[in-house]
C-alpha cells in the first residue's frame, strides 16, 4: 500500500511521469495498443505547455502530438478538481468523438490505483466522479464553446476547422482566466495559398506578437526518432513518403522539413 501511494504521489506531481511509465497510446497502422514513448521533443512539447498559455503548433503527420496532448489532459482531469477540458476538432462531430475515445483508450488501459471512477460517458463527454472535472469535445461548428468556462483548449487539426475564428471568441476568455489554449495542425491543402486563420495565429506567436505567454512551435518530419522498424529516417521518407506522392510540394505540405 505504502509503494502504491508513492507511486500514485509521482504520478500526480508530473504529467510526464505518468505518461512514461503508465500510458498506452493506439498505433492505428498496427491496431494495437503501445506504451507512449517520451521522445525528447514530447518531453520539450509538455514542459512548454505547462509554461506557456497558449501553444501554435505545426507539425507533420504522424508526430504523436495530439496523444502527447490529449495525455497531459487526461492528467490534469484525473488529479485535479473542478477541471474543464475542451477539446475542439473539424466541423465533423465524429472527428470530435475520436479525441474522446482516445482519452477513454488512454483511461482504459490505466493500472487500478490510477484509475477514477466516472459519473458520466458518452461519445463526446467523460465526467469524472468525486472531482468534478470533465473532458468535452465539440465539432467546430460556428456557436461551438459560446457559454464554456474552460481550464484548457485543445484546438486539433485546426487549419481544418471552418469556424475557427468564430471558435476563438468563445476559446479565448478561457486563457484571459488563466488557462490554457493549445492549437495543433498540418497544413490544410486547400488553404495553402491564403493566410488562413492557423497559419495566422502560429506567425503572431512566433513573431512575439501575443505576448511572453505564448509560443509557437515547428516539428518537422525527421524529429520523430523513429518511423518503421529496421529503417533509417531517410530510408523511411525515400521509399515510403516520396513515391507515393507525385509532387513535392504535397510532400512537403504533408511532411515538412
Amino acid at each position: 500500500m505504502e509503494e502504491t501511494l508513492l507511486e500514485y504521489e509521482k504520478c500526480r506531481l508530473s504529467p510526464l511521469y505518468f505518461l512514461t511509465n503508465y500510458a498506452y497510446i493506439e498505433d492505428s497502422n498496427n491496431k494495437r495498443a503501445v506504451k507512449w514513448q517520451p521522445w525528447p521533443y514530447l518531453i520539450d512539447l509538455l514542459e512548454d505547455i505547462e509554461k506557456y498559455s497558449i501553444l501554435v503548433v505545426g507539425k507533420a503527420k504522424q508526430t504523436g502530438i495530439t496523444w502527447a496532448v490529449i495525455g497531459w489532459i487526461v492528467h490534469l482531469a484525473l488529479f485535479n478538481s473542478y477541471i474543464k477540458a475542451l477539446l475542439f476538432s473539424s466541423v465533423e462531430e465524429h472527428g470530435s468523438w475520436e479525441l474522446i475515445e482516445k482519452c477513454k483508450f488512454l483511461i482504459q488501459r490505466l493500472p487500478p490505483f490510477l484509475k477514477r471512477e466516472i459519473s458520466y460517458s458518452n461519445k463526446g463527454v467523460i465526467a469524472f466522479a468525486n472531482n468534478n472535472s470533465k473532458i468535452e469535445a465539440l465539432a467546430s461548428t460556428p456557436k461551438a464553446g459560446v457559454g464554456y468556462n474552460a481550464s484548457v483548449v485543445f484546438r486539433d487539426e485546426l487549419d481544418y476547422h471552418d469556424y475557427a475564428e468564430q471558435n476563438l471568441l468563445a476559446a479565448g476568455p478561457t486563457v484571459d482566466s488563466g488557462g490554457k489554449l493549445i492549437e495543433v495542425s498540418t497544413r490544410n491543402k486547400d488553404k495553402t495559398k491564403e493566410m488562413s486563420h492557423f497559419v495566422n495565429r502560429y506567425l503572431r506567436a512566433r513573431d512575439g506578437a501575443m505576448g511572453k505567454h505564448a509560443k509557437a512551435i515547428f516539428l518537422p518530419w525527421n524529429v520523430r526518432p523513429i518511423r518503421e522498424l529496421g529503417m533509417t529516417l531517410q530510408e523511411w521518407f525515400d521509399t515510403k513518403v516520396r513515391p507515393q506522392y507525385d509532387s513535392p510540394y504535397v510532400i512537403e505540405m504533408l511532411y515538412p522539413s
